[in-house]
């Protein structure tokens, strides 16, 4: 996978974890905070890295600065590689509302990186913006067949379902691709 940027939030929230203090904490912790170096190949190796530093002594400070800058790194050399920017940059996602992680980006491009306060719903409201789109598209009288939609050639049916494997009685939101039946809402595990 030539694109190992995935799960950075969630080693960000693990990293913070270990060094014993909550997101918002970790994030006003790096602000300013002079940063060993590690890796950014990936977080394996981030954490490897990290653990040699925190034998070593360094500060929490530091750490969590060197975590972010790993992470800006990783992201920098592993998704945007050689591809231009453009003028106005827009960071998405969770990962955004980490302040010391937009001014790492920040110091390292030298201009501003614009995060929306929705930053943590953008994935979803695309999501559904297509699939607004792929119901407008269709006719009255196929929308009123049933909860039948089509995202990228592949026609999806989705339907809910009580599930009655135990006392708990989970919604579940079952969707049917072809053969793949894939269902959300199970609180037992």
């Amino acid at each position: 996978n030539y694109v190992c940027a995935a799960g950075t939030g969630s080693f960000i929230e693990e990293q913070a974890k270990r060094l014993g203090v909550g997101l918002s904490q970790f994030s006003d912790m790096a602000m300013g905070a002079k940063a060993p170096f590690t890796s950014d190949r990936c977080t394996v190796y981030m954490e490897r890295d990290l653990s040699e530093l925190l034998g070593e002594g360094w500060s929490r400070e530091a750490l969590a600065a060197s975590v972010l800058n790993s992470v800006r790194d990783n992201y920098m050399a592993k998704v945007v590689n050689k591809s231009p920017l453009g003028d106005y940059i827009v960071f998405q996602g969770a990962t955004a509302r980490n302040r010391a992680l937009v001014a790492a980006f920040e110091q390292l491009l030298g201009r501003p990186i614009h995060v929306s306060p929705w930053c943590h719903l953008t994935g979803a409201l695309g999501a559904a913006l297509l699939c607004l789109e792929a119901a407008a598209e269709k006719s009255a009288a196929e929308q009123q067949e049933g909860t039948a939609f089509s995202m990228g050639g592949d026609s999806l049916k989705t339907a809910e379902e009580v599930c009655d494997r135990c006392v708990n009685r989970c919604l579940l939101t079952v969707v049917s691709r072809g053969e793949t039946i894939t269902g959300w809402g199970m609180k037992c595990g």
